[in-house]
């Protein structure tokens, strides 16, 4: 499987920087968090972020364009869920919540999706333990 699309459940500091990263790696990304002025401080975050790097000349205007277009912000799982070839889960420090979320995720994504999860302090055994696909969940904490 090729890696072309990601999905960034949770729109705080760790899933908007992840989005951001991504992006600018050259992936399509869906941003998706339940609340729609977390999607939009993430926007103006991302934004301001690529701002600073074009003003310092670290990257160009045009590839900060590029890489806003390919994130799209939706408060919809499925839209983040859908085509993507790896989904992370970026949401509190709350393993019961990310129980909820990667039943969610299993159900939503395609049977070849990796599913990422962003912690640092939960073991991601026990994290995966709720699913039929612990074969296909990662690790990933920046």
């Amino acid at each position: 499987m090729k890696l072309r699309n990601i999905g960034v459940i949770g729109a705080g500091a760790m899933g908007s920087g992840i989005a951001q990263v991504s992006a600018v790696a050259g992936y399509n990304v869906v941003l998706q968090d339940v609340y729609s002025d977390a999607l939009l401080r993430a926007r103006v975050s991302i934004e301001k972020s690529l701002s600073k790097l074009v003003s310092k000349e670290k990257m160009a205007k045009a590839d900060m364009d590029a890489a806003l277009d390919r994130i799209q912000f939706t408060t919809a799982l499925k839209d983040a869920c859908k085509d993507a070839d790896l989904v992370i889960e970026a949401v509190f420090e709350n393993l019961e919540l990310k129980h909820n979320m990667f039943r969610k995720l299993e159900e939503l994504c395609k049977k070849e999706a990796i599913l990422g999860t962003n912690t640092s302090a939960l073991p991601i055994t026990e994290i995966a333990s709720v699913t039929n696909c612990g074969d296909k969940i990662i690790g990933i904490h920046l």
